[in-house]
């Protein structure tokens, strides 16, 4: 059996965390070395588990170290000190959310808490152990000064690449830690990754293979990405003789978009707000932009002819339409590459199911015989929103709760088409407008702007200042749907009473008129 991890570095400032499918037959010991590989440790210092929860039921005074300390084995000790070569993970990861922690480096302290996520099917030709997603990096050995004090940098913006780089690791954990001094899964700084001249020659071949004289938009095929474990479903567009090029939806996001494409959705800002796409396109030459056509004429790839220089453009959910970055320059060079063949089959007579018909799609997995997947259960997972607050805040919200105001407020946080760049070159954010209003006399009397892409949060804050400025409860709160998702756990936390109404006059026509003014 597999057993599948979610293993998140605690309390560095930054998320850190590692997806990682395991054999359930193996020790925890094997699990402190894939660990130790996972997060880039060098394996210097003392480590043990301590048991939280299994089989479903909260777990006390557990501990599984390396040998059992010298003093520990007295019968009147809480503690049932266990050995990590004799345990094996089924032991004790039994249930989905069964959870350990992972002590390394008692000085430092670097906390890991191991969730079980799931118990996948195997993958064929996929290694175990194998780590499927990844967030950011680990910070190096003995630096928690550093980074209590702020001054580590721990962003990775090339999750693919780190993923394979954990994956290399972990091919052979032992080998890994004998190796391991002084290595890290940082970038070395004299070397230059630029993907970009590669993609350009794969955009000229797709070009000239036309496949849009062949395909029709709506016939939707997938390529695997094996290391995430995830599909970027693509469309062929040109048929129509407006846009030519290749559209590719990424993952669970990209997939709901497609849907919504179905349905006839036109879109609109709200669409723009959740759409995760990439698109390459091909202009006249006359039609680029001044930014393109240097950026083109900055590599030795040619392009000569109508439709044919080749346009990039991401699409962020809450973020104005960019240029791709690095991590999305690799997908680029992998599907194009992957679709160009796929292409050439189908016009030689491969057929595709129906994407929209049939919930099937085709997907060509690098290395691996193409299947048929069925996308029934292939959804966009909902979020779920936590109450992200401090106490302290939520302290003095709740002294005001004996204290009711008689009045109705309009409450609303919503991004607003006014994007704006918080540094130059940075990618333009849509930023979140919260603002109240009361509902009979129509009166603004809360607003503030927060940057796009702000935490829940800070979101979930702006109801607690609008709390706050009202010095009390107001008999009825009137949200739309999306800031009660947002606000939901505060919502019932706090007892307010609301509703969510088919509009919000006062607010719709303040929303309306910062868009105009902007326009």
């Amino acid at each position: 059996m597999i057993l599948e991890f979610k293993i998140t570095l605690r309390d560095v400032g930054v998320p850190v965390w590692r997806v990682i499918k395991i054999d359930s037959e193996e020790t925890f010991s094997t699990l402190h070395k894939v660990i130790q590989a996972a997060f880039g440790w060098t394996n210097s210092h003392l480590h043990q588990f301590f048991v939280e929860k299994s089989d479903g039921r909260d777990v006390n005074y557990v501990q599984i170290a390396q040998q059992i300390p010298d003093g520990v084995m007295d019968f009147q000790s809480e503690s049932e000190m266990l050995i990590e070569d004799d345990i094996k993970l089924s032991d004790w990861f039994k249930k989905v959310n069964d959870t350990t922690i992972y002590i390394y480096d008692f000085g430092d302290d670097w906390s890991h808490e191991i969730v079980l996520t799931g118990k996948p099917a195997p993958v064929k030709g996929q290694p175990l152990p194998y780590c499927t997603a990844a967030k950011n990096n680990a910070p190096e050995e003995d630096s928690r000064g550093e980074v209590m004090m702020g001054e580590v940098n721990l962003k990775n913006d090339n999750p693919k690449r780190l993923i394979q780089d954990i994956n290399d690791a972990l091919l052979d954990t032992e080998s890994y830690l004998e190796n391991l001094e002084g290595m890290n899964f940082v970038d070395d700084p004299g070397v230059v990754y630029d993907p970009w001249e590669e993609v350009l020659l794969a955009a000229k071949e797709f070009h000239k293979l036309k496949p849009w004289e062949f395909m029709e938009d709506d016939q939707i095929f997938a390529i695997a990405d094996p290391v995430l474990d995830e599909y970027y479903f693509c469309s062929v567009l040109g048929k129509a003789g407006e846009v030519f090029g290749l559209a590719i939806y990424p993952n669970r996001e990209g997939y709901a978009i497609l849907k919504e494409i179905q349905r006839g959705r036109v879109p609109d800002f709200d669409f723009l707000l959740k759409q995760r796409s990439i698109l390459l396109s091909f202009e006249d030459r006359t039609d680029l932009a001044k930014e393109d056509y240097e950026f083109i004429k900055s590599y030795d790839v040619t392009f000569r002819g109508k439709k044919a220089w080749p346009v990039f453009t991401s699409y962020k959910p809450g973020y104005v339409p960019w240029i791709p970055d690095e991590y999305e320059a690799d997908v680029l060079l992998e599907v194009v590459e992957e679709a160009i063949g796929l292409c050439k089959e189908f016009k030689n007579g491969k057929t595709l199911p129906d994407f929209f018909a049939e919930n099937k799609v085709l997907a060509r997995i690098p290395g691996v015989e193409d299947e048929v997947i069925s996308l029934d259960n292939y959804q966009r997972e909902d979020k779920v929103f936590q109450l992200e607050v401090s106490e302290l805040d939520l302290r003095r919200a709740k002294k005001l709760m004996d204290n009711f105001i008689p009045a109705t407020i309009e409450f609303v946080v919503t991004q607003i088409d006014m994007p704006l760049q918080e540094n130059i070159g940075d990618r333009p954010a849509f930023p979140y407008l919260a603002i109240a209003v009361d509902y009979n006399q129509g009166m603004v009397f809360f607003q503030d702007v927060l940057p796009g892409g702000s935490d829940n949060g800070l979101l979930q804050n702006q109801l607690l200042k609008m709390l706050q400025l009202t010095e009390g409860i107001p008999e009825k709160l009137l949200v739309d749907e999306k800031t009660f998702e947002i606000m939901e756990p505060l919502i019932k936390e706090l007892g307010l009473n609301v509703e969510i109404p088919n509009e919000l006059p006062h607010v719709a026509e303040i929303v309306n008129d910062i868009g105009m003014l902007y326009q």
